[in-house]
């Protein structure tokens, strides 16, 4: 019996053995056991339903070809007409062109891809179980400030909220977003954005507060686990960024006072009104899914 008092668990829908030893070496090698609980392998997926239900945010590496439905979000499987929508379901396949055609068609929003071929694997799986972790808070952050921001804002900040699971500096930054780092701080005077460094520190403070609260852990632990040398390299953050430290930051309200702070800061940078073009990528113009990792 899993007590809903504990860390959330992370899921698993795997057929192969050899699969699941993956996913345990690389949770065990890796920071995301410091915020997530261990691994429970379900037998099929009403199980990972069900389960999913009691823990909201925990993510679920899944074959979505478990069982060998050749569709497996259609028909009238017992899986088929659930609500996958609130799951960040992690894809852990070597799909055929066929299949990742037949997902593609899916309205299965996955928050990340993963090949068990891959290159640095058992990073990349820390890396999206990090990143897929309560992975509808961040989204419905972005759909508040979409409200009340210029897009070009909103764009910038979901790229920093994208990589905000490990270091990323000012640099990184104006890299992913395909921009020098000159364009970008001309960008942000232009949107009325402090600095592209208040920028991420904001996505920092934000993703270690959130992940704190929902694992039940303290927030130094999870600022470790995400990249912080030490415990007071974060208090420090946390006080430079919004003016008092962690904890009186949770008496306010913690994660929701943050998003406020965020929301207001990123209001300020002119509305949904037009700002003068800069060569902006047509990719930063709207909220993006969770980049494949």
């Amino acid at each position: 019996m899993i007590s809903t008092h504990t860390t959330p668990p992370l899921f698993a829908l795997l057929g192969s053995t050899w699969a699941r030893r993956q996913i345990q070496f690389a949770l065990h090698s890796g920071n995301a056991l410091r915020i997530i609980g261990p691994v429970i392998f379900t037998s099929g997926w009403q199980e990972l339903r069900d389960l999913a239900a009691r823990f909201p945010g925990s993510p679920a590496i899944v074959d979505p070809f478990f069982g060998g439905g050749c569709d497996p979000f259609r028909g009238k499987r017992d899986f088929s007409n659930a609500d996958w929508s609130s799951v960040p379901l992690i894809c852990y396949a070597q799909l055929d062109a066929h299949q990742k055609d037949q997902l593609d068609q899916t309205v299965v929003p996955f928050a990340a891809w993963l090949r068990p071929d891959e290159d640095r694997l058992f990073s990349s799986i820390d890396s999206a179980i990090l990143k897929s972790i309560d992975v509808q808070r961040p989204r419905r952050l972005l759909e508040r400030i979409q409200r009340t921001a210029h897009m070009e804002t909103q764009a910038l900040f979901a790229c920093a909220l994208e990589n905000a699971t490990e270091p990323c500096s000012v640099a990184g930054l104006a890299a992913r977003s395909q921009l020098s780092v000159r364009t970008l701080q001309r960008r942000c005077s232009a949107l009325g954005i402090p600095s592209p460094k208040q920028l991420l520190s904001l996505a920092r403070v934000f993703t270690v507060e959130r992940l704190s609260e929902w694992s039940r852990q303290q927030s130094g632990g999870v600022a470790l686990a995400l990249g912080f040398s030490d415990r007071s390299n974060y208090r420090r953050l946390v006080r430079r960024t919004l003016g008092a430290a962690p904890g009186p930051v949770r008496q306010r309200g913690g994660v929701k006072y943050i998003e406020g702070v965020i929301i207001d800061q990123l209001a300020s940078s002119g509305g949904v009104g037009k700002v003068e073009s800069l060569a902006w990528p047509k990719e930063l113009t709207g909220v993006r899914e969770p980049a494949t990792v």
